[in-house]
């Protein structure tokens, strides 16, 4: 995943600490990794003056990975990496072939782990994915 924060000036530093690329009108972070979460700023000064925007936050979570599945019953309990107050959708499917997923459970993470059930009464085997959803 790649981020860019696009500015009208010709300075970006980070944690106040320049970036070695922040001479630019945009900073882009190809590839995001956990080390780029921080509260950038823009500092711009000419013979006017200068002036400092207002920050701009940049979280990075964790990969959406399931981390467990469990089964007792007939009833499949799924739990995965989530961000709280963030929404998941997830899916099924009975053969991975198949194009079209099932959707399933709709929910809002309240904790930094998610838990959603779903019935396999009658399934031989099925597959997941969770969405993180807009």
């Amino acid at each position: 995943m790649s981020t860019t924060f696009a500015i009208e000036s010709e300075a970006l530093p980070v944690n106040a600490a320049a970036l070695a690329q922040g001479t630019n009108s945009t900073l882009v972070l190809p590839v995001v990794t956990l080390s780029d979460a921080a509260t950038y700023i823009v500092a711009a000064s000419n013979s006017f003056g200068s002036v400092t925007s207002s920050p701009a936050t940049l979280t990075v979570a964790a990969p959406l990975t399931i981390n467990s599945i469990r089964v007792t019953n007939g009833v499949a309990s799924l739990s995965w990496n989530a961000i709280p107050g963030n929404s998941y959708s997830l899916q099924n499917n009975g053969a991975l072939e198949q194009m079209n997923w099932t959707d399933g459970t709709l929910l809002q993470a309240t904790g930094n782990t998610a838990t959603a059930n779903d019935s396999v009464l009658g399934s031989t085997q099925r597959f997941y994915r969770v969405f993180l959803l807009p």
